[in-house]
């Protein structure tokens, strides 16, 4: 039995042993598997960091990169900017190079026509000094060639009656009127010179009104009238047939004012076919009495003339006694 047990004893030793040997050798391989996983971690890291700082760098290099990209993309649309505007400078240079010639070439010609003009205008002032002038009266030469001065005043209204402009026959003309009317006045406007002269102004339409043609009915609006948009002027009558005749009237009776021979003057009838067509002064020069007919024909007065109208109603000299307070 004891030898049984010593056996057993050595047995058990032995396989303690082997126990101690393979724990030691277990734990000999753990400590190893546990140093190379460290190590392969370590490794596994640095290459991380390695790569991080690689991806790191080159995404400095590319953003760089895309800084000269868009550098250069500006340079290159500041380029064709530039490009433009010189190409726009050369054609604009080449134009007006090419005007700028022409234009010398028409200046040239055009002077070189006012100069002839100027020349046949001082001959025909010559003639007119020589020849009309000394046949008119001093008062139709004092209007037709002083310029108006105007006082400066409070405005002067007198009362008339009977006073009106018309246009008539036009026959729906769009470029003259598609509608005859008449304006009828109740006060018209005095104007007075520094020189103390009194003028007729015939394109104030304060106290006016405009009627239908036979100046029956009020007109509801404006004309429809491109010449006399809001009212036809003091003093004027206007008509598109070369048989009827329009007329237009302005009586200053009851006022310190009369036409002479410098006002009648004013008037001649501008258009063709116009024969039979008038601007007379009666009643002692109290009414002017205006008929006009033509192909169209026009009468109002003109401190031009026929011949250099510009169709503008321009100031009718008045003859006064001396002046009294008049109603405004």
């Amino acid at each position: 039995m004891d030898a049984v047990n010593t056996l057993l004893a050595k047995v058990r030793e032995n396989l303690i042993k082997s126990l101690n040997l393979a724990t030691d050798q277990e734990n000999k391989l753990i400590t190893m598997w546990k140093s190379e996983k460290r190590s392969k971690r370590k490794a596994l890291n640095n290459d991380w960091l390695s790569y991080y700082e690689n991806f790191k760098k080159q995404g400095n290099v590319e953003a760089q990169i895309g800084e000269h990209w868009e550098k250069e993309g500006h340079n290159f649309v500041s380029a064709t900017k530039h490009l433009r505007e010189k190409n726009r400078y050369s054609i604009l240079n080449g134009f007006l190079t090419t005007r700028c010639k022409k234009s010398r070439r028409d200046f040239a010609k055009d002077m070189t026509n006012k100069a002839n003009e100027l020349n046949a205008l001082d001959k025909v002032v010559r003639y007119l000094k020589e020849n009309v002038f000394p046949k008119w009266s001093k008062k139709i030469v004092d209007v037709v060639s002083t310029p108006y001065t105007w006082a400066v005043e409070e405005p002067r209204y007198v009362t008339v009656s009977n006073t009106y402009s018309s246009v008539g026959f036009s026959g729906n003309d769009p470029t003259v009127c598609k509608q005859d009317f008449s304006t009828l006045f109740s006060k018209v406007r005095v104007l007075k010179t520094t020189g103390g002269r009194f003028y007729l102004d015939p394109n104030d339409l304060t106290h006016s009104e405009n009627y239908d043609f036979k100046r029956k009915n009020k007109l509801k609006g404006s004309p429809q009238c491109q010449l006399f948009a809001t009212g036809i002027p003091v003093g004027r009558a206007h008509s598109c047939s070369k048989s009827d005749f329009a007329t237009a009237k302005v009586d200053l009776t009851g006022t310190p004012y009369s036409f002479g021979k410098a006002a009648t003057h004013m008037f001649a009838p501008l258009g063709r076919k116009t024969a039979g067509s008038s601007a007379t002064a009666t009643s002692g020069g109290k009414v002017l009495n205006l008929k006009i007919r033509g192909r169209c024909g026009d009468l109002y007065g003109d401190d031009a003339g026929a011949e250099m109208a510009d169709y503008r109603s321009d100031p009718i000299p008045l003859e006064t006694q001396p002046m009294v307070k008049s109603g405004r």
